[in-house]
């Protein structure tokens, strides 16, 4: 489980604010605050409240008991009609996390990527709109652009693209990921063999940036079998 005082700093930094202005804000010491992150003292419980409100998080995230994902790796199929193209295909997902040497998480990261659908890179689907007259539905002729909506989502310049793939993850997958408080946990992709953290660019487009740990860690845990895996999260979580 990651610690209180992590998640507090974390949230703190991301917000732009020092702990000073963090205290004063919520009427404390400035020690208090400091107390807090070292893991030297505990907040009661109306300073919980008040430290959920002001970061705009549950309760359960603020003191690491929030789940992220409802299942730790899999593959989920997916389905967009976007603006200029739709697609259709299936994404293959890994959910993993970054231990300190005394076994607590200290990073979180879902890594993502396109499952290949065939040889073809188009394929022609009828969609049932009901829409009919006399409750005969209307059959439409839709062109889907297969496999590459990872792509097209790093490509694009509109934020349509990447807060439709993040809708898509926390629907499918249950996966606890705001948008816009991006490090919370990675979404990783594999661009020209390097691993790279897709985020937004100040809500305007996805964007591409240089991961804030070591890439190793994403190797070797993609190196673990899944029971490996699952195994080390039910340790390191153990609300699972």
């Amino acid at each position: 489980m990651i610690q209180f005082s992590n998640i507090l700093k974390s949230l703190r930094k991301q917000a732009g604010v020092t702990a000073e202005q963090l205290a004063e804000t919520l009427g404390l010491k400035k020690r208090m605050i400091y107390a807090y992150e070292s893991d030297s003292s505990k907040p009661t419980f109306d300073n919980l409240l008040k430290l959920a409100d002001m970061f705009d998080v549950s309760l359960d995230y603020l003191v690491g008991r929030a789940k992220i994902y409802s299942k730790p790796e899999g593959d989920v199929e997916y389905f967009f009609r976007g603006h200029k193209h739709n697609y259709v295909g299936a994404i293959k997902y890994v959910f993993g996390v970054v231990l300190d040497e005394k076994g607590k998480v200290i990073r979180q990261f879902l890594v993502i990527k396109d499952l290949e659908r065939s040889e073809d890179d188009k394929e022609e689907l009828v969609i049932d709109d009901g829409m009919g007259s006399d409750y005969v539905p209307y059959r439409h002729h839709y062109l889907f652009v297969t496999g590459n909506f990872i792509n097209a989502v790093i490509e694009s310049d509109e934020p349509f693209m990447f807060l439709s793939l993040v809708y898509f993850l926390r629907e499918k997958i249950g996966f606890e990921y705001h948008a816009f408080k991006t490090d919370r946990v990675s979404i990783i992709v594999e661009n020209g063999g390097e691993y790279r953290e897709l985020a937004m660019d100040e809500g305007s487009s996805a964007m591409l940036y240089t991961l804030s740990f070591d890439e190793k860690y994403v190797k070797d845990w993609l190196k673990l079998t899944p029971s490996k895996r699952e195994k080390i999260l039910s340790e390191s979580y153990k609300w699972l």
